[in-house]
C-alpha cells in the first residue's frame, strides 16, 4: 500500500478529499502543551463477503498483522448510511481506525485500517448499489472477496440461522422448516420467498459485475474458502502481496487442530468452520443444477480463477 498518504485536518476535511488510506488529524479537545492530536485513517481495504465463506476467520488473521488495525465484526456502514456526505465522520473517527505511533503520538504511515461486512457484497442501500456508495469515500480502495461452492454456502447459511445466537433466538422460518422446504419455497415463490436473498447471494457473477462497474479488476482479490482452509499460509501471502504489506509469518500465531485445520492460537475453540450434518443428496442435486449457470458465468468472467464447482 502506498506510503505517500495525505494527512488532512479534521475541520478542513470534506468527503471529496477522502480516499483509501487518507489520514485525518483530529484535534485533542484537552488543553495543555503535552497533549497531542489524534490520527485516524480511512480504511485502505475492505473484506466485503460473501457471507458464510470464511470472512470472519480471514479478518481475525489479518488483525494479527503488525501494520493493520480494524475490527472483525460486521460494521454495516456503507449498506445502512443515509447521508455519507455528513456521516463519514462517525465512520472514520473510530478507535478501530486509529493510526498513531504509541511512542511519538504522531501518525504512523505504516499502519493501515480495514473492516469486514459481508452485506457489502450483494446488497443495495436505499436503492443504490453499495459499491457506488463506497466509491464516494475510497475510490482507490482494495477489496477482498471470499467465495465457496454456492450450494454449500446456502446450506451453511441455513444451519447458521437455525442455531441460537447470544443476541437473538434462531430465526423461526429456519428453525421450523427442513432445508428441502426452504428450497421448495424459493422455487415456487421466487423473489416473493422470504429466503430469496439466501439464494441470490450465490449469484457471484452478478454481484461481482456490479463491483466492476465502480472499481477495476486489479482492486478486487477473489479467494476461495477451500483454499484458505487447506493452504492458509499460501492464501495469507497472496493477501499480503495484494495489499502491499510487509510479510508476516502466520505460522508463529497459529496451531493445527485435531480436525487438521490451522487456526489462530487465541481462537482455537472459536474456529469459524462449523461442521454440519451432511446435506441430503437430492437437495444437493437440485441446488447444483440451479447454481450451474451462475458458476459458468463466473468462470467466463474470470477465466483465471480455479474452482471445481
Amino acid at each position: 500500500m502506498n506510503q505517500e498518504r495525505k494527512i488532512i485536518n479534521y475541520h478542513e476535511t470534506s468527503l471529496s478529499q477522502l480516499d483509501a488510506g487518507t489520514i485525518i488529524r483530529y484535534p485533542n479537545p484537552k488543553n495543555g502543551e503535552n497533549n497531542t492530536d489524534y490520527y485516524y485513517a480511512v480504511p485502505s481495504f475492505l473484506i466485503i463477503g460473501a457471507m458464510k465463506c470464511g470472512t470472519s476467520e480471514l479478518a481475525a488473521w489479518l488483525l494479527k498483522h503488525h501494520h493493520l488495525n480494524g475490527l472483525a465484526r460486521e460494521w454495516h456502514f456503507f449498506d445502512e448510511v443515509s447521508d455519507i456526505q455528513q456521516e463519514w465522520k462517525r465512520y472514520v473517527i473510530s478507535p478501530h481506525f486509529m493510526v498513531q505511533d504509541k511512542k511519538t503520538h504522531k501518525a504512523d504511515l505504516k499502519l493501515h485500517t480495514f473492516e469486514k461486512t459481508t452485506e457489502y457484497f450483494d446488497k443495495a442501500n436505499r436503492g443504490t448499489l453499495v459499491p457506488e456508495v463506497i466509491q464516494k469515500m475510497m475510490p482507490s480502495g482494495k477489496f477482498i472477496i471470499l467465495l465457496r461452492n454456492p450450494t454449500d454456502r446456502l446450506y451453511s447459511h441455513y444451519k447458521m440461522n437455525q442455531r441460537a445466537k447470544k443476541i437473538r433466538s434462531p430465526l423461526t422460518g429456519y428453525k421450523n422448516n427442513r432445508f428441502g422446504e426452504l428450497i421448495q419455497d424459493y422455487f415456487e415463490k421466487g423473489e416473493d420467498s422470504q429466503y430469496a436473498r439466501d439464494f441470490r447471494i450465490g449469484h457471484y457473477a452478478e454481484h461481482l459485475s456490479h463491483w466492476l462497474n465502480y472499481f477495476s479488476r486489479e482492486q478486487l482479490l477473489i479467494l476461495f474458502m477451500d483454499d484458505f482452509k487447506k493452504h492458509p499460509f499460501d492464501v495469507m501471502k497472496k493477501v499480503q502481496d495484494f495489499l502491499g504489506l510487509k510479510y508476516f509469518n502466520y505460522s508463529s500465531v497459529t496451531e493445527k487442530t485435531s480436525q487438521d485445520l490451522w487456526v489462530l492460537k487465541s481462537r482455537a475453540t472459536q474456529n469459524h468452520y462449523h461442521s454440519n450434518a451432511p446435506m441430503c443428496s437430492f437437495d444437493r442435486q437440485l441446488l447444483n443444477v440451479y447454481n450451474e449457470p451462475w458458476n459458468i458465468r463466473l468462470k467466463q468472467m474470470f477465466p483465471e480463477l480455479v474452482f471445481s464447482w
